[in-house]
């Protein structure tokens, strides 16, 4: 999702919830186990004793990383703001290596609220696993914000333009 504002309402839903709404959708998010136990019982249900006995113990193991994660709980710094973040996306019409395409402006204001979300959803125990694509695979991004006038993904195939 390239608009933070995105990422915020995937995360604390259309409208900010309350802290008890909150602790709900962790306590949904929280156990793989419990999202596949239909699929499990089954599953159960159609093995024999051994098959069933090494399936409870691979349940009864995550079970047990379940609780330890658990404890951790909410980390002191989940401090949900009242709103999105403020950063005004746009894509516009550019060219880049004489070819059309689409740009997105605002790329270090849109990184740091991409960033400071990620921070949260750890802190506030939405999530435990999280990923940053700064860009698409063939990023059109020019960091002109470093002093930058070349575009990213060309810059990353033309060894004369990289810097050390």
């Amino acid at each position: 999702m390239d608009d933070p504002k995105q990422v915020f309402a995937r995360l604390f839903g259309d409208t900010l919830q309350s802290q008890a709404e909150l602790e709900a959708l962790r306590r949904r998010r929280r156990s793989v186990l419990d999202s596949v136990l239909a699929e499990f019982r089954s599953v159960n249900a159609s093995l024999g004793y051994d098959d069933k006995q090494k399936l409870e113990r691979h349940a009864s193991a995550i079970r047990d990383i379940e609780r330890q994660l658990e404890l951790g709980g909410v980390d002191e710094s989940c401090m949900v703001p009242s709103g999105p973040p403020m950063v005004d996306v746009k894509v516009v019409d550019c060219n880049r290596d004489g070819r059309p395409t689409k740009c997105l402006t605002g790329f270090a204001d849109i990184g740091k609220a991409q960033l400071d979300l990620f921070v949260l959803a750890l802190a506030c125990d939405l999530t435990r696993v999280a990923s940053i694509q700064w860009s698409t695979a063939e990023s059109t991004t020019v960091h002109a914000h470093l002093g930058i006038s070349d575009e990213h993904h060309l810059m990353s195939h033309d060894i004369a333009n990289r810097r050390r």
